[in-house]
């Protein structure tokens, strides 16, 4: 049985543990996140894919099959249509402006000094 685990730190710094347990023989899942079983499938001898939140943000627990061999992994989905993901967003496109506005700054000051020196 193939048994993993993850560790997700939000943003105040709370631990949340995700495991996975996995047999090959049977097919057999079992997902978890801290105390709580999220889910129980079966006969999964193939790649899959499983989804859920922990908090507001949207986690991902990949089994992926190659080579007559499982790898596993969890991963933060950044790019679907979640609250989180629209205020990331916001945030994003703002320090991009904010980035923007400060290298014109600075490439309007070397151009006065440099300018202003000839």
């Amino acid at each position: 049985m193939n048994c993993f685990y993850w560790t997700y730190i939000g943003d105040r710094n709370e631990k949340t543990q995700v495991g996975l347990y996995h047999s090959k023989e049977s097919g057999n899942v079992m997902l978890y996140c801290g105390q709580k079983i999220l889910l129980i499938d079966f006969y999964v001898f193939k790649s899959k894919k499983y989804s859920f939140f922990i908090g507001d943000e949207l986690c991902e627990v990949n089994i992926e099959k190659k080579n007559n061999c499982f790898y596993y992994g969890m991963e933060i989905n950044t790019k679907a249509d979640t609250p989180r993901n629209r205020a990331r967003k916001i945030i994003d496109r703002k320090d991009m402006v904010e980035s923007l506005v400060m290298m014109g700054i600075f490439i309007g000051a070397i151009a006065i000094v440099f300018y202003g020196l000839i």
